[in-house]
């Protein structure tokens, strides 16, 4: 029962996004758009059925798109506090060393990727528990830093990566 409710919210999210994507809301895109999610989705679940995965991310939908808009307001905003600090300062880049409490890979790469899209940071490497970052303003304090570079993404991420875990342990979500 559990992993129906999971793939019909899954289609509800892919619908979504389809729509979000192709902009058009004609009855034959969202037929097309329909007909894709529901392959999708009957594919997603005979390959996990198929290859006997039992860790796969057991996301919810819901902090999936508060993630999603998270991560656009905080782009927003850091294009607004970089413009000033161009203004005012010269540019200052280092390498920061960020550890993580992140395990998951999927976790990792999602931040890697957020702190990535966030302007004057760029996520180089991860190495043993801890992420580099090139950062372009390094004159602050390290706490400022870090806590300026992974706001609240680490936590959001953290939150849900434990919450997969709670969900998925000893319960195969294919079954």
């Amino acid at each position: 029962m559990n992993k129906r409710r999971y793939l019909i919210r899954l289609t509800i999210l892919l619908s979504i996004f389809w729509l979000s994507l192709t902009q058009s809301f004609t009855p034959i895109n969202l037929a097309a758009g329909i007909l894709v999610v529901l392959l999708s989705v009957y594919y997603y679940s005979v390959f996990c059925h198929q290859s006997g995965i039992d860790h796969i991310y057991f996301l919810n939908p819901l902090g999936v798109i508060y993630y999603f808009f998270y991560l656009l307001f905080s782009m927003f905003k850091a294009s607004f506090v970089l413009l000033c600090r161009i203004i005012r300062t010269p540019p200052c880049p280092a390498t920061l060393i960020l550890p993580t409490k992140l395990r998951g890979e999927l976790s990792i790469a999602i931040l890697s990727m957020s702190i990535t899209l966030t302007p004057g940071t760029i996520t180089v490497d991860y190495h043993e528990g801890a992420l580099y970052v090139l950062c372009m303003y390094s004159n602050l304090p390290h706490e400022v830093l870090k806590r300026e570079v992974l706001g609240n993404y680490e936590e959001l991420l953290y939150h849900m990566e434990v919450g997969t875990m709670k969900e998925t342990r000893n319960k195969p979500m294919c079954e």
